[in-house]
């Protein structure tokens, strides 16, 4: 019987959308399936109008080509083509910010996706996926330091913007994703760091707790001048499985 995990998430709007009274562009969410969990995070792109009706959007598509692609537990991770899951979930995508057009709605995809000894984890755009484990972590990261623009879910597939990789679950205890508005301040040498902070000292609280104190410090971030959204996803391995 294979490992039991849970997840959260958090959401606050940014210092620029409460100033111009504009949606928070970012969604996330955290799905636990009978056969694995899901966790999200979508970071809407701040120049396209209907870009918090495509995070949703980008969220809703991955649950809904997830369940097509595990639930009928025929396949696992390893024996899918990954590219061909992203490409299940641009389709839905498409049909899911419709009658918005894909070039008003364009967002962002962290994804992480655990299914029996196995987690997929998959980025679109800009953000941050950590995954840790007592002895060891993986990082997916797209920053780019040289270019204000970032790649997204939008009109055509794109199968060179997709990044993934696919690790075995029994050698991570946490996933955490994190939108650009957290990970574009975060140093390079304190990410494991974050990362661990929040899933040890977090994962257990009480959500109401949880939700508050986490909404409280990404309201009060300490970059000077910080404009952005600010979500986060963490998934954990529950400790008594441990």
């Amino acid at each position: 019987m294979g490992h039991k995990w849970n997840g959260w998430g958090v959401s606050v709007k940014g210092p620029l959308h409460k100033i111009n009274k504009t949606p928070n562009q970012d969604s996330w969410v955290y799905r636990k399936l009978s056969w694995g969990s899901i966790g999200v995070v979508s970071d809407g792109l701040g120049s396209h109008p209907y870009s918090h009706i495509g995070s949703k959007a980008v969220c809703n598509a991955v649950i809904e080509a997830a369940k097509i692609s595990f639930s009928n537990k025929v396949y696992s991770i390893n024996e899918i083509n990954p590219y061909l899951l992203f490409k299940l979930i641009h389709s839905i995508w498409l049909m899911k910010v419709h009658p918005y057009l894909p070039q008003e709605s364009s967002a962002t995809c962290l994804l992480a996706i655990q299914n029996n000894d196995e987690i997929l984890l998959a980025q679109l755009g800009d953000g941050l996926i950590v995954a840790t484990s007592a002895d060891d972590h993986v990082i997916l990261n797209n920053k780019n330091d040289f270019s204000n623009i970032t790649n997204s879910i939008g009109q055509k597939f794109c199968k060179s913007y997709w990044k993934y990789k696919i690790l075995n679950s029994n050698l991570v205890d946490s996933i955490l994703m994190l939108s650009d508005g957290i990970s574009d301040d975060l140093m390079e040498d304190k990410i494991i760091d974050f990362s661990n902070n929040i899933s040890n000292n977090y994962s257990n609280y009480d959500p109401q707790k949880r939700y508050i104190e986490i909404s409280y410090w990404l309201k009060n971030w300490p970059t000077p001048n910080h404009i952005d959204d600010k979500s986060l996803v963490c998934i954990n391995k529950l400790r008594s499985d441990k």
